[in-house]
Protein backbone atom coordinates (compact mmCIF):
# COMPACT_ATOMS: atom_id res chain seq x y z
CA UNK A 1 0.00 0.00 0.00
CA UNK A 2 3.05 2.56 0.96
CA UNK A 3 3.81 1.72 -2.86
CA UNK A 4 0.78 2.52 -4.20
CA UNK A 5 1.10 6.02 -2.03
CA UNK A 6 4.46 6.65 -3.90
CA UNK A 7 3.63 5.86 -7.56
CA UNK A 8 -0.08 7.92 -6.97
CA UNK A 9 2.52 10.46 -5.47
CA UNK A 10 4.98 10.24 -8.50
CA UNK A 11 2.62 10.84 -11.08
CA UNK A 12 1.45 13.70 -9.35
CA UNK A 13 4.17 15.19 -10.17
CA UNK A 14 4.01 14.56 -14.02
CA UNK A 15 0.66 16.27 -13.86
CA UNK A 16 2.40 19.28 -13.46
CA UNK A 17 4.52 18.87 -16.82
CA UNK A 18 2.25 16.35 -18.43
CA UNK A 19 -1.65 16.53 -18.05
CA UNK A 20 -3.62 13.51 -17.40
CA UNK A 21 -0.57 10.99 -17.28
CA UNK A 22 -1.76 7.80 -15.80
CA UNK A 23 1.52 6.31 -16.97
CA UNK A 24 5.08 7.43 -17.05
CA UNK A 25 7.59 6.60 -19.90
CA UNK A 26 11.40 7.00 -19.42
CA UNK A 27 13.55 7.48 -22.54
CA UNK A 28 17.08 6.94 -21.52
CA UNK A 29 19.92 6.90 -24.17
CA UNK A 30 23.41 5.87 -24.40
CA UNK A 31 25.08 4.65 -21.34
CA UNK A 32 28.89 4.65 -20.03
CA UNK A 33 30.64 3.13 -17.05
CA UNK A 34 32.53 0.41 -16.53
CA UNK A 35 32.53 -3.71 -16.90
CA UNK A 36 34.01 -6.75 -15.34
CA UNK A 37 34.88 -9.92 -17.37
CA UNK A 38 36.19 -12.87 -15.28
CA UNK A 39 39.17 -15.10 -16.80
CA UNK A 40 37.41 -18.33 -17.80
CA UNK A 41 35.08 -19.57 -20.88
CA UNK A 42 35.82 -17.01 -24.16
CA UNK A 43 38.07 -14.57 -22.05
CA UNK A 44 41.47 -14.91 -21.42
CA UNK A 45 43.37 -14.17 -18.79
CA UNK A 46 45.38 -10.98 -20.33
CA UNK A 47 41.52 -9.73 -20.81
CA UNK A 48 39.90 -10.06 -17.84
CA UNK A 49 38.98 -7.42 -15.08
CA UNK A 50 37.80 -4.34 -15.15
CA UNK A 51 37.56 -1.58 -17.96
CA UNK A 52 35.95 1.41 -19.47
CA UNK A 53 32.45 0.59 -21.51
CA UNK A 54 29.57 2.34 -23.17
CA UNK A 55 27.12 1.74 -24.92
CA UNK A 56 26.84 4.84 -26.93
CA UNK A 57 24.12 4.11 -29.33
CA UNK A 58 21.77 1.89 -26.76
CA UNK A 59 18.42 2.71 -26.31
CA UNK A 60 16.15 1.89 -23.24
CA UNK A 61 12.86 2.46 -22.89
CA UNK A 62 11.06 2.24 -19.49
CA UNK A 63 7.46 2.12 -18.78
CA UNK A 64 5.88 2.79 -15.23
CA UNK A 65 1.54 2.01 -14.90
CA UNK A 66 0.50 4.72 -12.35
CA UNK A 67 -2.92 2.37 -11.81
CA UNK A 68 -1.16 -0.67 -11.52
CA UNK A 69 2.34 -0.07 -10.51
CA UNK A 70 3.63 -2.62 -13.42
CA UNK A 71 6.19 -1.98 -15.42
CA UNK A 72 8.42 -3.09 -18.00
CA UNK A 73 11.02 -2.45 -20.18
CA UNK A 74 12.77 -3.26 -23.53
CA UNK A 75 16.38 -2.41 -24.81
CA UNK A 76 18.14 -2.17 -28.18
CA UNK A 77 21.12 -3.85 -28.27
CA UNK A 78 24.13 -2.84 -30.61
CA UNK A 79 22.77 -4.35 -33.89
CA UNK A 80 19.68 -2.56 -33.27
CA UNK A 81 17.07 -5.53 -32.12
CA UNK A 82 14.57 -4.56 -29.51
CA UNK A 83 14.49 -6.69 -26.16
CA UNK A 84 12.52 -7.07 -23.13
CA UNK A 85 12.92 -9.32 -20.15
CA UNK A 86 9.36 -10.58 -19.94
CA UNK A 87 9.75 -11.55 -23.98
CA UNK A 88 12.08 -14.02 -23.13
CA UNK A 89 10.18 -15.63 -20.25
CA UNK A 90 11.89 -13.11 -17.45
CA UNK A 91 10.27 -11.33 -14.36
CA UNK A 92 10.76 -7.37 -13.71
CA UNK A 93 9.44 -6.14 -10.71
CA UNK A 94 9.23 -2.52 -9.22
CA UNK A 95 11.73 -2.97 -6.34
CA UNK A 96 11.37 -0.34 -4.07
CA UNK A 97 10.53 3.81 -4.10
CA UNK A 98 12.47 6.25 -1.90
CA UNK A 99 9.71 8.53 0.18
CA UNK A 100 11.57 12.26 -0.30
CA UNK A 101 12.51 11.90 -4.28
CA UNK A 102 10.50 9.47 -6.02
CA UNK A 103 13.59 7.30 -7.20
CA UNK A 104 13.08 3.71 -7.61
CA UNK A 105 14.38 0.01 -8.43
CA UNK A 106 13.62 -2.48 -11.02
CA UNK A 107 14.84 -5.60 -10.95
CA UNK A 108 14.97 -7.98 -13.97
CA UNK A 109 15.71 -11.85 -14.48
CA UNK A 110 16.19 -13.78 -16.93
CA UNK A 111 15.88 -17.55 -17.15
CA UNK A 112 17.34 -18.85 -20.12
CA UNK A 113 20.46 -15.92 -20.15
CA UNK A 114 21.16 -16.41 -16.63
CA UNK A 115 21.24 -12.50 -16.21
CA UNK A 116 20.04 -10.31 -13.51
CA UNK A 117 19.64 -6.48 -14.25
CA UNK A 118 19.13 -3.61 -11.79
CA UNK A 119 17.39 -0.71 -12.98
CA UNK A 120 17.60 2.55 -10.69
CA UNK A 121 16.01 5.50 -11.40
CA UNK A 122 17.29 8.95 -9.68
CA UNK A 123 17.52 12.17 -10.13
CA UNK A 124 14.23 12.78 -11.36
CA UNK A 125 12.78 16.11 -11.85
CA UNK A 126 9.53 15.45 -13.58
CA UNK A 127 11.17 16.31 -17.03
CA UNK A 128 14.75 14.19 -17.12
CA UNK A 129 16.32 11.35 -14.49
CA UNK A 130 19.23 9.43 -14.49
CA UNK A 131 19.44 5.87 -15.32
CA UNK A 132 21.52 3.78 -12.66
CA UNK A 133 22.45 0.20 -14.79
CA UNK A 134 23.63 -2.70 -12.94
CA UNK A 135 23.76 -6.59 -14.51
CA UNK A 136 25.52 -9.47 -13.67
CA UNK A 137 25.33 -12.40 -16.30
CA UNK A 138 27.00 -15.62 -15.79
CA UNK A 139 26.93 -17.92 -18.94
CA UNK A 140 29.05 -21.04 -20.43
CA UNK A 141 30.87 -18.58 -22.17
CA UNK A 142 31.98 -15.39 -19.83
CA UNK A 143 30.78 -14.24 -16.84
CA UNK A 144 30.53 -10.50 -16.43
CA UNK A 145 28.82 -7.52 -14.80
CA UNK A 146 28.22 -3.69 -15.54
CA UNK A 147 27.70 -0.17 -13.98
CA UNK A 148 26.78 2.24 -15.98
CA UNK A 149 25.10 5.99 -16.09
CA UNK A 150 23.00 7.59 -18.51
CA UNK A 151 20.46 10.02 -18.98
CA UNK A 152 16.67 10.22 -19.54
CA UNK A 153 14.07 11.92 -20.69
CA UNK A 154 10.43 11.66 -18.70
CA UNK A 155 7.23 11.47 -20.83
Amino acid sequence: MKLKFKLIALIAVLHTTNAGAESIQFQCGGMSGYSYYAAEGMVPDKQAGWSNDAISNGEMVIDLDGDTGEVEYRYKDATGKWYSPSNEGGDVVLLTMDDTDLSFQILAMFPAGNTVEILTITEFDGETAKLIYANSRNTSMSANSKLMVGDCTVH
